[in-house]
């Protein structure tokens, strides 16, 4: 068996909290657009969360039907913004720590 190569995709997000709910309504979407055997063969995943931010990964050849997916969603009415794709989770931190300190207001 061939070991599959992953893409990590950085989301901003409005609502800080229901991440299995949120990863719920992804799946059913992705589903819906697309079908349960590219859903599986995706191998979706929410990675981590920090703030308004997410990281999910997926199967590299199923990133665009992904920015698709989530570019053209609504999640309890806010929209889902995909920022940045990486090969690499370690790349998408940084830039995630990048976004949560430049959003945190400076104390005089």
């Amino acid at each position: 068996m061939r070991y599959e190569k992953k893409r990590y995709i950085l989301v901003y997000n409005e609502i800080k909290d229901d991440y299995k709910e949120l990863e719920r309504e992804i799946k059913a979407r992705i589903k819906d657009l697309f079908g349960a055997i590219s859903l599986q063969s995706m191998d979706l995943r929410l990675i981590k969360m920090e703030n308004n931010f997410f990281i999910i990964r997926c199967n590299h050849k199923h990133v665009d039907e992904l920015l698709f997916t989530l570019s053209s969603m609504n999640f309890k009415g806010f929209a889902l913004l995909p920022l940045k794709v990486s090969g690499t989770i370690k790349k998408l931190k940084r830039v995630m720590a990048n976004f949560v300190q430049i959003q945190k207001p400076l104390n005089p």
